[in-house]
């Protein structure tokens, strides 16, 4: 049976290669051919059990699975769009066989209904030279539309179930091709010539182009409304307008994609095929390898990588942290950015309203093992509560009730600390210390729409124990009251 098998050619699908050997073998069923091959079925793009074929050639080849893999079938193209975990097991699928109930491979990656595409002039070409066809991996990628030798528009073999076959010159259309604009034909080379290095190299889209990062996007190019909503209109007609509605229809462009963006725009990636990503990524940077280059970009125009804001890390201030968590708080109409270092897991969020895409606000995550170190800068380097408050870029307010929450720990010692010694105080300079803390906190509650500020600030108070100090601090009082007066006129102007 060895001897029936072909040389591989060169761009040449392995599918390709079972369709010509079924033809050479004369076999008069196609199963009998897959079970030669050992394959129980075949996927003409990923085809699967490819071990069993390379065991099957014995010493007739040489190659391995990778040699297939890369070379012979969509494998390093798909993987382009997926997340590790499915590149495992599409991975295990080809080699070994779908054998693992628990893989977990995408539907629409192993479906067995396939559209081939094929050049007429490269059919003709092969029967002349070679006396048979074969199908070519390069026209196969999804987003293929052209065959780069003869600038031909690829034409479409429909399947309703994979066959064994090789197109014949009976097979090609005679009637005459589609002329296709120049707009439609320069936009199709570039798909094709993208597509040629995503099958050549893993660029990782699905990082890139993951959940949110697709919102911020249409944010930094304007199709984002003050409601936070997408104007899905614009967007359609700017790219309609962008490309022709030519190549739009030849690609295959899932229009109902528009729906998915303004009811999920920040999860709407889930749902693009690779027609859309890559419509979409030359749309906004106008090529694939300026997507590339590009880094994550905050409404406020901060381009990542972003800064690790603990100053306990070796890398504090260091911009390291190049992925973020995008939320949307459609209640409060803002938008929340959530980072996290990778060095030593820091947490913090920056929260934006909606409106004027103003930065609201940069929320840390304290969590005990810095709370520790907060009280070692204190305690064991010798470090003021303000010069910790400016090393940490938080109130010292905040590191006195640190303190007090911690003050049976075997470091404390309440002498090093005016406020809990009986060291007269500057009862001006806390006065300005507490007045400065509670604006702050009013700020923060008004643009977050916080109902009711006036109580806000009572609970504050509660929670700081600051409470016993009010007497003496005059500044603080009246900036209380007056919030207590313009509370009360609200109430009764309600009524």
């Amino acid at each position: 049976m060895n001897s029936f098998i072909p040389n591989i050619q060169e761009d040449e699908l392995l599918f390709s290669l079972f369709a010509r050997y079924h033809e050479r073998s004369l076999n008069k069923n196609e199963k009998t051919t897959l079970t030669e091959l050992g394959s129980p079925k075949i996927n003409p793009l990923l085809p699967n059990n490819i071990q069993s074929f390379i065991e099957m050639l014995g010493p007739f080849d040489t190659r391995d699975e990778e040699y297939y893999l890369k070379y012979h079938t969509l494998f390093i193209y798909y993987c382009n769009f997926l997340p590790p975990i499915q590149y495992k097991y599409l991975l295990q699928y080809m080699i070994y066989g779908l054998k693992d109930k628990k893989l977990n491979v995408k539907h629409q990656i192993l479906m067995n209904s396939f559209n081939l595409k094929f050049c007429p002039n490269c059919v003709r070409d092969d029967i002349k030279t070679l006396g048979e066809s074969y199908w070519r991996l390069s026209h196969q990628l999804p987003t293929s539309f052209i065959c780069l030798e003869h600038d031909v528009i690829l034409e479409n073999w429909n399947y309703s179930k994979t066959s064994l076959k090789t197109l014949k010159i009976r097979d090609l259309s005679s009637e005459v091709l589609e002329k296709f604009s120049n707009k439609t034909v320069f936009y199709a080379q570039i798909f094709t010539k993208q597509s040629l290095n995503l099958n050549m190299e893993n660029l990782n889209l699905h990082f890139k182009f993951r959940y949110g990062k697709f919102y911020l996007f249409l944010i930094a190019n304007g199709y984002v409304k003050s409601t936070g909503h997408v104007d899905v209109i614009k967007l359609r007609i700017d790219i309609e307008n962008y490309y022709g509605n030519e190549l739009m229809k030849l690609s295959g462009f899932n229009e109902r994609i528009y729906e998915r963006i303004v009811d999920n725009p920040l999860i709407c990636n889930i749902h693009f095929t690779y027609i859309e990503t890559i419509i979409f990524i030359n749309f906004f940077f106008n090529s694939l390898s300026d997507f590339m280059k590009c880094n994550l970009t905050l409404p406020t125009g901060e381009i990542g990588p972003f800064p690790c804001l603990n100053y306990f890390c070796k890398s504090f201030n260091q911009c390291n942290i190049q992925d973020a968590e995008i939320y949307f708080d459609n209640q409060k109409r803002r938008l929340i950015i959530y980072f996290k270092c990778d060095q030593c897991y820091f947490e913090y969020e920056k929260i934006f309203r909606i409106k004027d895409w103003r930065l609201i606000v940069t929320r840390f995550y304290k969590t005990e093992e810095w709370k520790i170190n907060v009280l070692s800068l204190i305690y064991n380097k010798g470090f003021s509560i303000e010069e910790a408050s400016n090393k940490l870029h938080i109130n010292s307010i905040e590191i006195e009730e640190l303190l007090k929450e911690n003050e049976r720990e075997k470091w404390f010692k309440p002498e090093d600390l005016s406020v809990f010694s009986r060291t007269p105080i500057n009862w001006i300079k806390r006065d300005k210390q507490v007045l400065l803390y509670l604006k702050s906190l009013v700020s923060k509650g008004i643009v977050l729409e916080t109902p009711k500020v006036s109580s806000w600030i009572y609970m504050t108070l509660d929670k700081t124990n600051i409470k016993a100090e009010l007497q003496y601090l005059l500044k603080t009082n009246e900036y209380i009251e007056k919030h207590k007066l313009f509370n009360e006129y609200l109430y009764n102007k309600s009524k």
